[in-house]
């Protein structure tokens, strides 16, 4: 029972090292995401009040579980840019439902930009920390403009972020 369910954690072996590395270091990432993300999916609507937050959150958890698939099947970058690109993309909605600048999103904008250097090396890295940061200016510049925030916030979204 203990040897099936560390089977299924575990992550996959390949002949190139790095990529034995890179998949060991996603795995983790993604295992988080979807137990992590399923528990907030599930216990949020109760805890918050509200269904939107988990819903988004639901689309990163089914963009983990397809990564995983492609990780599995040696495909490591690509499963990396699909998770980093599907977390960017909820983040930047989130960003804009929740009150733009001011709401608990925007910091985690960082975030993609981290996981990207670890994940995809250098070039991930800064291609994200462009992006990112142009997002970023665009909220500032333009944060009178977003709409009433649809993701009520409190102290526990600021917990939860």
């Amino acid at each position: 029972m203990i040897n099936s369910i560390r089977q299924t954690f575990a992550p996959p072996i390949f002949d190139d090292e790095e990529n034995t590395r890179l998949a060991a270091l996603l795995n983790r990432i993604l295992w988080a995401v979807i137990i992590i993300g399923s528990i907030y999916t599930v216990a949020a609507p109760f805890i918050l009040g509200q269904i939107f937050s988990p819903a988004l959150t639901a689309v990163v958890v089914i963009a983990g579980i397809a990564a995983r698939s492609l990780m599995l099947r040696g495909r490591i970058r690509p499963a990396s840019t699909i998770l980093l690109v599907v977390f960017n993309a909820i983040l930047i909605l989130s960003i804009l439902l929740s009150d733009g600048v001011i709401g608990a999103s925007y910091p985690s904008l960082v975030l993609t930009t981290v996981l990207a250097g670890v994940l995809l090396g250098g070039r991930g890295a800064y291609s994200f920390a462009a992006i990112n940061s142009l997002i970023g200016l665009g909220f500032v510049l333009f944060q009178d403009s977003i709409p009433e925030p649809l993701i009520p916030q409190s102290p526990v979204t600021y917990f939860t972020s």
